[in-house]
């Protein structure tokens, strides 16, 4: 708490909220920075959230909105740290997002394949777009035609055009 309240005196437009357990621990942490919220309201139209990343002692899960700006440079819009991945702790991010960014969702939402954060996201942002990561969907496609892939290289020559250089919608 020192350290966050310490980044709002910094930084007026810092903004972070949490949640904690019936035992007074802390469950959720959501923040974002002031230039990180400016940077939202000019490029927030599509968001890439992700949770697949446990990078601490407390095996929580790192969860970062991030866009791309006009350059397309990756940009940090807010950033979580998450207890489990239910339906009920994704509407309580997505809703605090929501929040933090002047009541602004976006457009489009391209995540991984989770289901608790597909209802989440239709239930928060129900005019978005949600897109499963092109990272994900291939990754289970060679595993799925990992043998026609490695024994046909016509056959995967003209898959990888077609996904990567498509020219239509």
């Amino acid at each position: 708490m020192k350290f966050l309240k310490e980044k709002q005196a910094e930084d007026p437009m810092f903004f972070f909220s949490f949640d904690a357990d019936e035992d007074n621990k802390v469950r959720n942490i959501f923040w974002s920075y002031g230039v990180s919220r400016s940077c939202y309201e000019e490029y927030g139209d599509v968001v890439r959230f992700d949770t697949t990343y446990q990078t601490n002692r407390y095996n929580l899960k790192f969860a970062p909105f991030v866009g791309i700006n006009g350059h397309g440079d990756n940009l940090l819009f807010a950033g979580a740290v998450l207890s489990d991945e239910t339906i009920q702790t994704f509407r309580c991010l997505f809703s605090t997002f929501r929040a933090c960014m002047s009541g602004k969702a976006p457009i489009s939402i391209v995540t991984d394949q989770d289901g608790a954060m597909r209802v989440a996201i239709e239930q928060e942002f129900p005019d978005a777009t949600h897109m499963n990561c092109l990272f994900h969907i291939m990754s289970k496609a060679e595993i799925l035609l990992g043998t026609t892939l490695s024994g046909n290289p016509k056959f995967a020559m003209d898959f990888y055009d077609i996904v990567y250089n498509c020219l239509t919608k």
